[in-house]
């Protein structure tokens, strides 16, 4: 054998190596279905009563002298977009129920068609991860002002 073809053979076979280990990838993805809408619910629901807390807070603030005008409005726009997120979410999680047709696997959760998932998984994380950085930026804004609040 020459030399090309065994690098030939050699590059094809790492590329089916590669090839492999991502179906396997995507194949245990797939299993996860269901797991993953029950964890994104879980996730919707605390934020939703950060969401509630946090407004509660914010209209606690915003009767309070001692609070700067900047940091009400900081914290208002941060809830806003908080709950504009949390709300598109919801619509996810609202289509995805509805596309599982009262399917419901042992544990009695939604079996969510694993198409329909894998089509809205990438919109799921981008907006989990905008959920959780307006939550981690209220709360660190909360923090800040609570020592000015206490005295």
């Amino acid at each position: 054998m020459d030399p090309i073809t065994i690098s030939t053979a050699v590059i094809t076979f790492a590329g089916a190596v590669v090839s492999i280990g991502k179906g396997i990838r995507k194949l245990k993805s797939l299993a996860r279905t269901d797991a993953d809408f029950c964890d994104l619910l879980n996730e919707l629901e605390m934020l939703h009563v950060f969401a509630q807390q946090a407004s509660h807070t914010v209209d606690g603030l915003g009767r309070s002298s001692d609070v700067l005008a900047s940091s009400a409005q900081a914290l208002e726009r941060i809830r806003w977009d908080l709950c504009k997120t949390a709300a598109e979410l919801d619509v996810l999680a609202t289509d995805l129920a509805l596309a599982s047709s009262g399917r419901v696997d042992k544990q009695g959760q939604a079996r969510i068609p694993k198409l329909k998932w894998q089509q809205n998984k990438k919109t799921v994380a981008e907006l989990r991860v905008q959920c959780r950085r307006s939550r981690d930026n209220m709360a660190l804004l909360l923090n800040m002002l609570q020592p000015s609040l206490l005295t």
